[in-house]
């Protein structure tokens, strides 16, 4: 901790905008709000950057669509699927992702369209955000996500009244 303490410490006396990110973080008016502008871009392009990164990492490519879905067989049939919003993708450089819960033992998950109608009401077609909500860790589903809670018998009821509640006012 003295070591993080230290090297603060050094920022704060050669970067005045990081001297007012910390007066920010204390409760203090800081002394350069013009400062906060570009420190809050940069830390809210980490924060995009990494919640990309977890996406493609449990999402599946189109072609491993393809061998989940019996019956389709072609790239623009799954593309076709995504745009008749029967399943939700992202389009990240020159390849689709598909969240991998969209998908059961036998294609689509039985309650999939059910799912997808609820998470658009709060992210419409972002298919980040959709994975970030279907697999966070959830305090009042007992530290299972909404993914497991819907798996589970125990847990199904409470995510489906999540899930009913996602559009509703804030």
């Amino acid at each position: 901790m003295a070591d993080l303490m230290d090297r603060v410490e050094a920022l704060v006396e050669t970067d005045p905008a990081a001297r007012s990110v910390l007066q920010v973080l204390v409760g203090d008016r800081p002394t350069d709000l013009a400062a906060l502008g570009p420190a809050a871009r940069a830390v809210n392009d980490e924060r995009r950057r990494v919640a990309i990164d977890e996406f493609v990492s449990a999402s599946l490519r189109t072609s491993e669509v393809l061998a989940r879905l019996p019956g389709v067989t072609t790239r623009q049939a799954v593309s076709r699927m995504r745009q008749a919003k029967t399943l939700m993708g992202r389009r990240i450089g020159r390849e689709t992702y598909f969240p991998v819960w969209q998908f059961g033992p036998a294609g689509l998950r039985d309650d999939l369209r059910r799912i997808l109608a609820a998470l658009r009401l709060y992210v419409d077609e972002d298919a980040v955000a959709a994975d970030r909500v279907m697999r966070l860790e959830r305090e009042e589903l007992g530290g299972m996500s909404l993914v497991d809670a819907l798996g589970s018998r125990q847990g199904a009821a409470d995510a489906w009244q999540i899930l009913g509640a996602l559009g509703g006012p804030r």
